[in-house]
């Protein structure tokens, strides 16, 4: 849509901009046609101006020498030097030719030309000569333009009559205006502009001069062409030339003082060279404009593509896991809501996550794990049916949405079973063969509840159940699991704030030496109590937050307090060693030494005075175990094996881990007298001392189990038959041999 609106907007620019385009050509050529008339009227009244101020030299050089003293008497006039004398003395008037003066039968008296030529010319039929006959003035007056008989050049005569005192005509003097002077002039002031500039009789249209110089017609040779109306009243006309054939737009402008006419034109072809140049540029402006609208519009269009394809996959991207290319968590949520809203139809969340996934990545790295992430997305959808959809959560937890009407409990057990079956069947990957279970848990909607987070969390819960139960099986969900994980978040979220609410504390349990009762080091052991719930139990806090991976942050707590306390202890002239329970995600962290070393320096306490306890299990998972505990041992620690028995015991580890402790569970210890756990506990004992390490047995309630333990050659003894556990206080108070 988005697109189809750039593409309608960059047409309509387009057409807007030909629009615009076409009206500046339009007024262009109006625009044009208006400055030229603009500036062919400027020089039409220039012209005018400079015929007139030419003319008033004329007369004024006239009257000059019709009022020479010499010329005042009423006698008659003859040939002399004198007078030609006279004549020369203006002869210098730029554009005045020849002066003259002819008696009254027309015959040259005087001229300021020293050519004999102009001597035989009679003038007794020119116009000029015949005017001044009839009359008793003395006027100015211009004569119509003439051929000269002495030159040959085209004149334009200038005269005025010379009387007596009765008004009879004595003489008339005359002078010739050069056409050619005026053409030139003409000529300088058209400049590059090829105007034609005439002026003419404004009767029948003689011409007196023009610019450029017309060619001559052997049947009208000085240039007579009537004038039309329009140019005769002045103005803006558009005629063809008589002299050249051309169209030429044309400004006239009469002469008030004369009958003529000045007129000043320019060829309409150069008004439409300027024209099509005009439309050129604008032509030229709008195609480029057009042409940048069109280019950034499909640079737009291109960026809006790119863009859209983006956005596309960026919202792929948001809904879908990038290792499977399943729908994730979000896609999931969004689905159920809007199935929740539009089509409240029954559904069922079978939330599925894989058993020990954790040591795939661990043993063979995440890479394996990516690909057998892979290959279960692919084997859901394979064995799931058409109307369901199978989700990546992440980590290992997967989802498959069961649509389709409600199915019977037994029905969506038996469909969940044979998911779980597929996912049990050997994996082949790069590095091997591997097989995996499943462990699932299901919700229904809206038996269960009737939101997506709801439905999800409550398909954890059971999920988390099934895990308990042993794994490779599913479990629907009923109400004491949501009891359960309520219970379960407030404990977690109440947890989070017990360390800056100081709410934590640490108490010691004495290990005493077996043979004397002794003490020979303590444990210590986190005790949470709760401003509103009172004191909840490890067996409560500790396995929700090994399952949060606060644990992590617990465990750093109690190493630093630990310290401390020990150091303590030492100060006070009475070193005991701490045994510290760590858990596998601890000893694992990447930091943790770097932390242990830190909560030793500051504490100031020595190595050898802290002891850490580690349980099967960390052994087991860990990658990497065997190096971290040589830097362990290394930085002078020592380590102890907690529950022995209870895990993945293996003589394996014990060879190739540094530990120095092995810890017999009290559930063996609380059993001694079958003889099966007896004889568990001997060979714990008997492997013990094979390996030269020191024994502890926990749990030790009664002197009996005290003295058989003793007799099995148990190294240390702990329990609450010496000693519960007890604070820092209470434990320096309770410092006194004990025997048993």
């Amino acid at each position: 849509m988005r697109l189809l609106s750039l593409s309608v907007a960059i047409a309509v620019l387009v057409l807007l901009a030909c629009g615009v385009g076409v009206a500046n050509i339009v007024a262009s050529r109006e625009q044009i046609h208006a400055e030229s008339a603009r500036e062919l009227t400027m020089v039409s009244r220039v012209v005018a101006s400079h015929l007139g101020q030419v003319l008033d030299n004329a007369r004024l050089a006239l009257l000059s020498v019709r009022d020479d003293p010499g010329l005042q008497s009423d006698q008659p006039l003859h040939p002399s030097a004198e007078l030609d004398r006279l004549l020369q003395t203006v002869q210098g008037a730029a554009a005045l030719s020849t002066f003259v003066l002819s008696n009254p039968d027309g015959d040259i008296i005087a001229a300021s030309s020293s050519d004999p030529t102009f001597r035989r010319v009679r003038l007794a039929d020119r116009d000029y000569f015949r005017y001044h006959l009839p009359r008793r003035d003395q006027q100015f007056y211009v004569g119509l333009p003439v051929i000269s008989r002495a030159t040959g050049k085209r004149i334009i005569p200038v005269s005025i009559a010379i009387r007596d005192r009765e008004g009879n005509l004595r003489a008339v003097l005359s002078a010739s205006i050069l056409s050619n002077y005026l053409e030139r002039y003409y000529a300088e002031l058209a400049g590059a502009h090829r105007y034609a500039i005439s002026v003419m009789q404004r009767e029948d249209g003689l011409l007196l001069a023009r610019y450029p110089q017309p060619h001559a017609a052997s049947d009208n040779p000085l240039g007579r062409y009537p004038l039309p109306a329009s140019m005769i009243e002045g103005g803006v006309s558009y005629q063809r030339s008589p002299y050249d054939g051309t169209e030429r737009q044309v400004v006239t402008q009469p002469l008030t003082m004369l009958p003529w006419v000045v007129a000043v034109s320019v060829d309409e072809s150069e008004l439409t060279e300027a024209w099509l140049l005009s439309v050129w540029r604008t032509g030229s402006l709008t195609l480029a404009f057009c042409l940048v609208a069109v280019a950034l519009g499909w640079v737009i269009r291109r960026q809006m593509l790119a863009l859209s394809r983006q956005a596309a996959h960026m919202q792929y991207d948001a809904n879908h896991d990038s290792v499977t290319g399943l729908a994730n968590r979000r896609a999931l949520l969004a689905a159920i809501d809007a199935q929740v809203r539009h089509q409240p139809e029954w559904m069922a969340l079978v939330l599925i996550d894989l058993d020990f996934f954790k040591r795939i990545n661990d043993s063979w790295g995440h890479e394996a794990g990516d690909e057998l992430l892979r290959e279960t997305g692919r084997r859901l959808q394979a064995v799931a049916d058409a109307s369901h959809q199978v989700y990546r959560l992440g980590g290992d937890e997967f989802v498959v949405l069961v649509r389709g009407g409600p199915l019977a409990g037994a029905e969506l057990a038996r469909q969940t079973q044979t998911l779980l079956a597929r996912l049990g069947e050997p994996y082949e990957l790069q590095h091997g063969t591997v097989m995996l279970s499943a462990s699932a848990g299901i919700s229904c909607f809206p038996e269960h509840a009737d939101h997506a987070g709801d439905l999800l969390r409550l398909a954890d819960a059971a999920m988390y159940h099934a895990k308990r139960q042993g794994r490779n099986g599913h479990v629907f969900f009923d109400r004491s699991m949501a009891q359960e994980a309520d219970e379960t978040l407030l404990v977690d979220t109440a947890l989070r704030q017990a360390i800056p609410r100081h709410e934590l504390r640490l108490l010691y349990q004495p290990v005493v030496d077996a043979n004397n009762g002794h003490l020979g080091k303590v444990e210590a052991l986190l005790r949470w109590k709760h401003p509103e719930y009172g004191a909840i139990s490890p067996a409560r806090f500790i396995p929700v937050a090994e399952e949060s991976g606060y644990i992590a942050v617990l465990g750093d707590w109690v190493l630093g307090e630990a310290c401390r306390q020990a150091r303590i202890w030492l100060d006070a002239g009475c070193p005991c060693r701490v045994a510290v329970n760590l858990s596998a995600r601890e000893i694992l962290e990447p930091n943790f030494i770097k932390r242990l070393q830190g909560h030793l320096l500051a504490s100031g306490l020595p190595p050898q005075w802290l002891e850490l306890e580690l349980t099967e299990r960390a052994l087991y998972d860990g990658n990497g175990a065997a190096e971290r505990l040589a830097d362990l041992r290394d930085l002078g620690v020592s380590l102890a094996i907690d529950d022995f028995g209870t895990g993945y015991s293996s003589l394996s580890y014990l060879c190739r881990y540094p530990v120095q402790v092995l810890k017999i569970d009290r559930s063996f210890v609380c059993q001694l007298d079958d003889p099966a756990n007896l004889a568990i506990v001997r060979s714990i004992i008997a492997l013990g001392h094979s390996l030269a390490l020191e024994i502890v047995a926990e749990g030790v309630e009664t002197s009996l189990q005290a003295n058989q333990l003793r007799a099995l050659g148990c190294t240390s003894l702990q329990g609450f038959f010496f000693a519960r556990p007890q604070t820092a206080t209470e434990l320096v108070r309770w410092r006194n041999p004990v025997t048993a």
